[in-house]
């Protein structure tokens, strides 16, 4: 067993949340009211929705084989070859889009508070800090995302109730004007980040009371949602849906509304607190899930080695695969959704499951020949 720490199933259903909420709750108004304009709100409800059903479909894959990753039962339900290449793609998605991560945190850092500070600064500290977590393992990892997730909660929390009295409902309205073809539209992008979930196929052998997963997985697409919805609201309610498509993060201009409102003085600093702690916990498990995949593919009986040298390949990414924000932000809302959808987060668990029945692999009655390496 590569890994011997245990995470209980809250620090599992809360490291599930912090993986989609620490990005999404930045981009996700400007995104989908590109599409959906004042229905972007509606949109966010879809995209929940469509998060469901993705953790439902995933966590009935892992279901089937409870002690191993899916690295281990892709070559399981596949053969060695085939499962292998579908193991190889996983590392890449996984390092990829932890090196989207990284930039976006950069990014942010960048042209929220530090414009003269180098990019590769604030990317090679977060990936350091990940890596020192990933060499203590996953437990510590879930424990410390359940004190930021309570701190990053109520402050976050704490902004959009102070905002509501800024809200105009009038900016949500027509609903629904022009049908329901770009509320779906604007589902698209925000769907894709509910279907990280897929990194619980990562972490399942190592979480306590598995048979409780499923509802762990859909309360965590649920408590997400909530969070997205509210702040769906909040922008869109406060600036109105064409002047949010224009802003690169509209939560920070919710922030420093309230300070101009003298309600608080600086409150944006408490959306940096947020965006530090949150992505910090997201890098460091995308990076745990990647080094295991990648030692597990080469069948090592340690990932640990793994750690920096993968690290800094993640920071190396981060720093060359877009030329600024505007390219992360097109990136994000046109380009990975139909690889990250089609092919890691819904295609390859949906042939695997499929595979799985058909052959008969897995399940209750097979568990116990489940062993992972």
């Amino acid at each position: 067993m590569l890994e011997e720490g245990k995470i209980s199933i809250r620090q599992a259903t809360l490291l599930m949340v912090t993986t989609v909420l620490a990005t999404a709750i930045l981009f996700l108004p400007a995104i989908s009211t590109r599409q959906a304009l004042q229905d972007a709100w509606i949109s966010t409800i879809i995209a929940t929705t469509n998060g469901v059903l993705i953790a439902l479909l995933v966590v009935t894959l892992m279901r089937r084989f409870p002690e191993q990753t899916l690295i281990q039962y892709s070559e399981d339900i596949m053969g060695k070859f085939i499962g292998k290449i579908i193991g190889l793609g996983y590392i890449w998605f996984f390092l990829s889009t932890n090196a989207i991560i990284v930039r976006e945190f950069g990014d942010f850092m960048v042209a929220a508070f530090m414009p003269r500070t180098p990019l590769l600064v604030f990317n090679a500290m977060i990936v350091i800090l990940a890596v020192m977590a990933v060499k203590n393992g996953l437990e510590p990892i879930g424990r410390m995302n359940e004190w930021l997730f309570i701190l990053n909660s109520f402050i976050l929390i704490t902004i959009i109730s102070i905002s509501l009295f800024e809200v105009n409902l009038e900016n949500l309205q027509p609903a629904l004007e022009e049908g329901i073809i770009p509320a779906l539209r604007g589902a698209y992008t925000p769907t894709s980040w509910f279907g990280e979930i897929i990194t619980l196929g990562m972490i399942f052998p190592f979480i306590t009371q598995p048979q409780r997963v499923y509802r762990a997985a859909v309360g965590a697409q649920l408590i997400t949602g909530a969070f997205l919805l509210a702040g769906a609201i909040i922008t869109i309610g406060i600036f109105g849906p064409e002047l949010i498509s224009h802003f690169k993060f509209p939560i920070i201009e919710v922030a420093r509304l309230i300070s101009l409102a003298e309600f608080f003085e600086r409150i944006e600093t408490l959306v940096m607190v947020i965006w530090v702690g949150g992505v910090f916990i997201k890098v460091s498990l995308f990076h745990y899930v990647t080094v295991m995949a990648a030692a597990q593919w080469f069948n090592l009986k340690d990932y640990r080695p793994l750690a920096l040298p993968l690290g800094i390949l993640n920071v190396i990414l981060s720093i060359h695969l877009f030329e600024g924000v505007v390219d992360l932000v097109d990136f994000l809302s046109m380009t990975f959704p139909v690889y990250a959808l089609s092919t890691f987060e819904v295609g390859i668990p949906a042939l695997l499951l499929l595979t799985a029945l058909i052959r008969r692999k897995g399940g209750i009655n097979n568990a116990s020949s489940q062993k992972s390496s």
